[in-house]
């Protein structure tokens, strides 16, 4: 596992060198005569740092610095404060409670016998959490190198999305009838859990729940630093620029799943799970802008950008059983692995030029994360594992967080 992730760091390294070639030197310029000199002025409307445009300042009467192009270039720092919102939407986690009602019918064609019929009419899982948007803020710094490209370093954090939901039942659960249609076996309440992989068969003091809830709680980090060289300006109209860098990613979860039962007996049965997720991710990020004028002050821009991961991922969990002799106690598992994920940021953004060093900026952004360990993904439903291991990794989670953001940016 070391061996993949220096590879990466190895890859990253060559790849970020052959970007930031001759192109990235400011001192690669080329003197014009003076009768073939152009000024030409880059506001912040079309220089919209983070996305890639680079600045040019115009001041004839200072020394400048004149690229093979003729225009003059002088070095610009700009600074992005963003304003964001976010939102979840997760893929693979199972469903943790299923409410049952059973009817009991006659068999027309044999008097006596009575067959059961089983619909599910609620079931509980992470759609029942009502995730919203959350929150958070991004700033980015960066510097213009030369003609050709620009070096930025940002960072965002969003969190924390928590939530909780439960289902609750009180309706008896017939379980078996006489000839006559009478109850013979009957339990105190219907919702069923994936142990018994809802009641196929049911367990007791796993199943027949008269409560069952389910708690999450995610949090979000992200940090990048890029080199950007551009392979096609046309100013005032289209620009193009590809991006090299280095991404880290940190994803922490928490996520709990409670039920509560009056069977065997006496007193409650209970059953809680703890589930704490962690992905530590590091790599390399490729991308892409392109970026065109449509009104005199006003641009749009997209972005795309994958970024290739070795993922330091891992769970631990705790099952504490009250009720059972056979699964009674408290049981800790924990597993760490390093695994490949990936990701696939895409945004796009109006810009509004205000002044020429100040430019307003909103779109939308969605960021989607392969193969990470998701909290709920990691619920273990063998309770035969969760009492004695061993403990297992499930790193096949994807998850996208999508929402608005609105920033200002200066240069200077």
């Amino acid at each position: 596992m070391v061996g993949r992730k220096w590879d990466v760091t190895l890859i990253g390294a060559a790849l970020t060198l052959l970007l930031a070639g001759p192109g990235f030197s400011q001192d690669e310029t080329t003197p014009v005569p003076v009768d073939q000199q152009s000024v030409v002025e880059f506001t912040a409307s079309e220089y919209a740092p983070h996305e890639g445009e680079w600045a040019a300042e115009t001041m004839a009467t200072l020394p400048a610095e004149f690229s093979a192009s003729g225009m003059v270039v002088r070095p610009a720092w700009y600074f992005q404060a963003e304003a964001l919102a976010l939102k979840p939407d997760i893929s693979g986690a199972p469903t943790f409670a299923e409410l049952v009602d059973r009817v009991w019918i006659e068999d027309a064609d044999a008097p006596g016998t009575w067959n059961a019929t089983d619909t599910v009419t609620q079931r509980l899982d992470v759609g029942d959490l009502g995730l919203a948007y959350r929150g958070g803020g991004r700033a980015i710094i960066g510097r213009t190198l030369g003609t050709h490209g620009a070096m930025e370093v940002s960072y965002f954090q969003v969190g924390n999305w928590d939530d909780i939901a439960a289902v609750h039942d009180a309706i008896p659960f017939v379980d078996a009838v006489d000839a006559g249609g009478n109850p013979t076996t009957t339990f105190p309440a219907s919702l069923f859990s994936p142990f018994s992989d809802f009641g196929d068969p049911a367990i007791v003091g796993l199943d027949y729940n008269s409560m069952a809830s389910i708690a999450y709680s995610s949090r979000l980090y992200n940090v990048e630093w890029n080199l950007r060289r551009w392979v096609y300006i046309d100013p005032g109209q289209t620009q193009l620029s590809v991006l090299i860098g280095w991404r880290y990613i940190n994803l922490d979860e928490t996520f709990s799943y409670r039920t509560v039962s009056a069977e065997p007996g006496p007193g409650d049965t209970t059953n809680d799970v703890a589930i704490e997720a962690a992905n530590r991710m590091l790599g390399v990020q490729i991308g892409a802008m392109y970026k065109a004028h449509i009104q005199p002050n006003w641009w749009v821009d997209c972005e795309a950008k994958a970024a290739f991961f070795d993922n330091n991922a891992g769970q631990d969990t705790e099952y504490v059983h009250a009720g059972v002799v056979a699964y009674a106690g408290t049981h800790n598992g924990s597993r760490w692995e390093h695994i490949s994920s990936s990701a696939f940021d895409l945004k796009l953004t109006l810009t509004a030029e205000v002044t020429p060093r100040l430019a307003v900026r909103g779109g939308y952004q969605a960021l989607w994360l392969y193969h990470v360990a998701l909290a709920p993904n990691n619920f273990n439903t063998d309770v035969g594992a969760l009492v004695s291991g061993p403990a297992l990794l499930n790193d096949s989670g994807n998850v996208v967080y999508h929402g608005p953001h609105l920033s200002v940016t200066c240069i200077w």
